[in-house]
This record gives C-alpha cells, sequence and structure tokens, in this order.
C-alpha cells in the first residue's frame, strides 16, 4: 500500500512528545531480529503481513511522529490502534484528517485539524471502515 498514517500527540494545540519506551514495548513483540533501524522498524503482523514504521526522535524534541508506510500485506489496524490509544494519540490521515479516539482530545488539536477531526470507536471495524472510504 501507499498510503500512509501517522501517529501524532497533541497538547494545546501543538505537537507533543510521544512516549518513546512504550512505544518500543508496544512494537517489540512484532520485531523480527534485526527489524529495528535507528528510526526505523519493519514489523510483521500477527497476520503475517508486514508495515514499516518511521520513528525519528529529534534531538531535544523527543519522539514527536510515528508514521506508518510500506504495508506489504495483512492488516496493521489493531497494532496502530493499540498504539494510538497506548500513545495518547490521534490517527492522523495523509490528507490531514485526524482521527480521535475520544471526544475530549479534540481541544488539544491545531486549530487546522480542529473543525475536520472525527471521533470513532477504537475498534478495528471502525478504523477500518474510515480507510476503505479513501
Amino acid at each position: 500500500m501507499s498510503y500512509s498514517l501517522y501517529l501524532l500527540r497533541f497538547v494545546g494545540g501543538a505537537a507533543a512528545e510521544l512516549d518513546a519506551a512504550r512505544f518500543l514495548e508496544l512494537t517489540a513483540p512484532h520485531l523480527p531480529p534485526a527489524g529495528r533501524e535507528d528510526a526505523y522498524s519493519a514489523l510483521v503482523l500477527p497476520d503475517g503481513g508486514t508495515v514499516g514504521l518511521h520513528h525519528p526522535a529529534e534531538p531535544g524534541a523527543g519522539l514527536r511522529c510515528v508514521t506508518a508506510h510500506r504495508l506489504e500485506r495483512g492488516d496493521p489496524t489493531a497494532l496502530f490502534l493499540r498504539l494510538a490509544a497506548a500513545l495518547d494519540a490521534a490517527v492522523v490521515l495523509q490528507e490531514g484528517v485526524a482521527l480521535l479516539l475520544r471526544e475530549d482530545a479534540r481541544r488539544d488539536l491545531p486549530p487546522e485539524l480542529r473543525e475536520t477531526a472525527v471521533v470513532i470507536e477504537p475498534t478495528e471495524r471502525a478504523l477500518q471502515a474510515v480507510l476503505a472510504r479513501i
């Protein structure tokens, strides 16, 4: 798939640091040997598919964004939702629409994302439905 999804955490209208240790903990079970390089992880999904996660840490700012791309086959929605919930992050589509797991997270979005943000149920089915319409 040549589509990208982004995990971003917002506080007070600005991007905020994600919990890098929690990210590494949640993705570790999906890593094959030599599956992680500096800011990139090639994960194997439970259904046998693969997905690439780009997760650069900025000097002095920490981990600000996780980008999912290079989905070869399989369905990364369960993993991506688990990461979003655990990292208190929004799933941002490449079109610039933020998917929120809670309505109260809307207040922390930047103004340009706040109006078009959509609250979804934190289920694979809900995220799959959104992605199917793209």
